[in-house]
Formats: structure tokens, sequence, C-alpha cells
């Protein structure tokens, strides 16, 4: 995908991609450093967002490899294409940087909480969640 970054059209969602993988290392890098400090605790409390995110990061990679690909068919021969043709292969397009522009945006949020390392939850007294 990186060979495709420069291309005119998803360049910059490629590059959107490029940035969240990034981040996604960083938020793994963080979750090493609380199991191997021994907080496994804050290892399960950012486990669902981490995964959530892992999850945009592959979604986004493989909308963004069939963009690539629907691409490179409209520009070889969309003359030739059927017009259905050419609105699905524009369709992938437009899906895949949707994607990059509403959703994969999401990630940097998420990733940026879990290496904050906010502890909170954790540290609520079992009297925080008392009712009275």
């Amino acid at each position: 995908m990186a060979e495709h970054a420069t291309r005119p059209g998803l360049g910059a969602d490629l590059g959107a991609l490029g940035d969240a993988a990034s981040a996604l290392q960083r938020g793994a890098g963080a979750l090493m450093e609380f199991f191997m400090g021994g907080k496994l605790d804050q290892v399960t409390l950012v486990a669902s967002p981490f995964l959530d995110s892992l999850a945009e990061v592959a979604v986004a990679h493989l909308l963004l490899e069939a963009a690539v690909v629907a691409e490179g068919r409209l520009r070889a021969d969309e003359e030739d294409l059927a017009h259905e043709d050419v609105e699905f292969y524009r369709g992938k397009v437009l899906a895949a940087k949707y994607f990059a522009s509403y959703i994969l945006p999401q990630t940097h949020a998420r990733i940026s909480a879990i290496v904050a390392g906010d502890r909170s939850p954790l540290d609520m007294p079992d009297g925080g969640f008392a009712t009275v």
C-alpha cells in the first residue's frame, strides 16, 4: 500500500491509514508497558478500545486496498466498462474515502486515551458504586 501513498486520488487516505497504523503501534507499546509493569488491570481496562482501533485499521486497510484496485481499473479502461461496473468501482473508492475520513480518525483519539493511562475506573472505591 505504501507505494500508492503518493498517488493522486487516494494518496491522502492511504497516508491516513499509515498514520493510524503508527498510532496503533503506539497503543500496542502502551499495552506492553502496562503488562511489563504489572498493571494487568490496566491492560484489561483498555483492551476493548485497543481492539476497536485494531479493527478499524484493518477494515480501512481492506477498503483502501480494494479502492486502489478499483481506481486502477477505472484509470485503465473506464471507457470500455459497462455503466454498472463504473459505478461499482467508484463506489469502492468512495466507500474507502468515507471510512478514511470519518471513521479512521477516531483511532487517534482512542489510542491517545490509552497511552495517557487514565486509571479512574480502576481507582474508584467500592462506595463509588453505591446507590443511596
